[in-house]
């Protein structure tokens, strides 16, 4: 179980274990989760990375920007330079700032 990889450890706490994204915390260890909860055999634990006490779902938020940003340099790092071009675009065609050229 130690060897599951990350994206497992961030979303999941198994049965028995404490949750990885809460270390040390007595709130989400395995004494003190599966009291309660008896919904299988891990419990998602996803956003909800060093909550302490919190138990409301605290999900991300992008901005549509950022979005664009990151294809673009995926599509750059991957050679595809028109795609990224095109991307690049969308997130600078916004009155306040110049055009690319």
């Amino acid at each position: 179980m130690k060897d599951m990889e990350a994206r497992f450890k961030a979303c999941f706490q198994p049965w028995q274990m404490d949750a990885w994204n809460n270390p040390g915390d007595n709130q989400w260890s395995n004494q003190n989760t599966f009291q309660w909860e008896m919904t299988g055999c891990a419990r998602s634990t996803k956003f909800y990375y060093k909550a302490g006490s919190r138990n409301w779902f605290e999900f991300p938020l992008f901005r549509v920007a950022s979005l664009y940003l990151s294809a673009a340099e995926a599509y750059n790092e991957s050679g595809q330079t028109a795609k990224a071009w095109n991307d690049s675009i969308k997130f600078t065609s916004v009155p306040a700032c110049p055009p690319l050229r």
